[in-house]
């Protein structure tokens, strides 16, 4: 009896010791592939990281003008400065790296690196719990946000009250999709911060409609979410009375006598459909929309990397092949049991295998869709529909999960590294264009010019007034003399209205020229 006791300890002992080499490995392979998210992310942020000048301007001061007053307690930016939409999101999460690094450019810019870190693992997580993809392999098809194409990133980094935020609430919502409270608090805040992060509703819906998740039970739980959203932005509305809406100095002060919300009404001004023009737009759209993810142009920047039309072609061609084979996945005949003989059923059965997939996928989709709907051009727009990125990220991970064929699934992992081992590449070249050859950071001149000379406010343009303002730290105010956003610097410009000067493209009687700029007598 004790032999065998002492045989049966040492089979449990041995199974207990595999089940922890085991556990140790997935725990290390999973720690490694963390790692490398964020040393991705970071290598395509490191040019911004470093140059302050990169692609800044005075929306983005402004976002960081809100975190320096409220780390101040001088006011409570409940709102983008200005309006009564976009929540203040961004600017509290800045706060702790204010406090750590200063009211700085760079301060700035790693918090919105961590927002970029933080969808990265989200969007990994997801796809080895939820589409059944080994760490390595989900890494994959993140690479399409991970090494997103240097024209695209620069709207990743961009301080804008917006642009990354939704990114992580619809990763976040997927997790907290059993959670009803939680759930709808977090869609409440996403839309107010950002109305796209409402996106992921219908969409989650759809795939609870279609995979038949979509019971009395889950109809409850979305009724409890539906309350718990309006209940939160009603939240919201309570708290403008107490908010500093055109900063310091404005707590009560409702914009231009106005106490309800704009963001529907901002949505609807904003929505450009033309039933005529729509079939012109889907095509002409289509293809700069794919040369933009796909890195072969860029929008609305001005980096030192050339274009690439052959890749527009081949980014078409693969998504083309890509989309056809998962249709032929989904709906091709298989061998089938007695108990399972729906066609149906076996198509909810593949959907539920890569469920996070399909919906990261229809994200990507929906917010395609709504632009090209919306909206008549890309240039000037591409913030509205740089979630679209998803929809390549969902596909591909959706492929690697249904895929049986070995070869097909490492010819899709071939491509993918090979674009983007070139994406890296593009963000390798500017960061070493930058390196040689910094560009001018004349709002770094201009600031460190006026407090060297001691004056206490001015006045400029909007995109120069609060860029300005932001990098000297405030310790020049500079109104605008167009778009006003904080009133504080109006009142004061007005006060000391002697010592200000202003600040002047044109040359003007008796002027000084400080970084391509005049400065004049008001």
């Amino acid at each position: 009896m004790r032999a065998m006791a002492s045989s049966s300890t040492r089979v449990m002992t041995a199974i207990s010791l595999s089940d922890r080499a085991r556990f140790d490995s997935w725990l290390s392979e999973r720690t490694a592939v963390f790692v490398v998210v964020a040393g991705i992310v970071i290598f395509r942020t490191l040019v911004y990281l470093l140059f302050e000048q990169a692609a800044f301007d005075s929306d983005q001061a402004i976002v960081g003008l809100m975190a320096k007053h409220l780390m101040e307690g001088r006011a409570f930016p409940l709102f983008f400065y200005g309006q009564t939409y976009m929540l203040g999101v961004e600017a509290w999460a800045a706060v702790p790296f204010f406090l750590i690094a200063g009211p700085t450019v760079l301060a700035l810019r790693l918090s919105m690196l961590i927002w970029n870190i933080a969808f990265g693992l989200l969007i990994v997580a997801g796809l080895q719990r939820d589409a059944g993809l080994r760490p390595w392999s989900a890494l994959l098809p993140a690479l399409f946000f991970l090494a997103a194409p240097a024209s695209v990133s620069t709207q990743l980094v961009t301080a804008q009250g917006g642009i990354i935020e939704p990114f992580v609430y619809i990763g976040v919502l997927w997790f907290l999709r059993r959670r009803p409270l939680w759930f709808g608090a977090v869609l409440a805040i996403g839309f107010r911060n950002r109305e796209f992060t409402l996106y992921a509703a219908p969409v989650l819906v759809l795939l609870e409609l279609f995979t038949g998740e979509l019971n009395r039970a889950r109809a409850r739980e979305w009724l409890m979410s539906i309350v718990m959203f309006f209940a939160v932005w009603e939240s919201i509305e309570a708290l403008k009375p107490f908010a500093d809406l055109s900063g310091p100095g404005t707590r009560g002060q409702l914009l231009g006598g106005f106490s309800g919300s704009s963001q529907i009404s901002t949505l609807m001004d904003r929505f450009n459909w033309q039933t005529g023009a729509l079939g012109e737009r889907v095509g002409r759209m289509s293809a700069e929309l794919v040369a933009w993810f796909a890195g072969a142009s860029q929008v609305d920047t001005t980096l030192p990397i050339t274009d690439r039309p052959w890749l527009v072609w081949a980014a078409s061609l693969c998504l083309l092949l890509a989309a056809g084979r998962l249709a032929q996945l989904l709906v091709r005949s298989e061998a089938v049991t007695a108990s399972d003989r729906s066609f149906l059923r076996r198509l909810r059965a593949k959907v539920a295998r890569a469920q996070f997939a399909f919906y990261i996928f229809g994200v990507g989709v929906v917010a395609i869709l709504a632009f090209v709907a919306g909206k008549p051009v890309l240039h000037g727009y591409p913030r509205y529909v740089v979630l679209g990125v998803l929809a390549p990220l969902g596909l591909t991970a959706a492929l690697l999960r249904l895929e049986s064929r070995r070869f097909l699934r490492q010819l899709v992992t071939v491509v993918v590294i090979a674009w983007g081992a070139l994406m890296i590449a593009d963000h390798a070249t500017v960061l070493a264009a930058h390196v040689r050859h910094p560009p001018q950071n004349s709002v770094r001149e201009m600031a460190d010019h006026l407090v060297a000379q001691r004056v206490p406010v001015a006045a400029a343009g909007y995109w120069q007034a609060y860029a300005i303002s932001f990098v000297a730290r405030e310790r020049v105010r500079v109104a605008s003399t167009d778009f006003v956003r904080i009133q504080e610097y109006q009142d004061l410009f007005i006060d000391r209205l002697s010592d200000a000067v202003l600040i002047s493209e044109t040359a003007c009687p008796g002027g000084e020229r400080v970084a391509g700029s005049y400065l004049c007598k008001p």
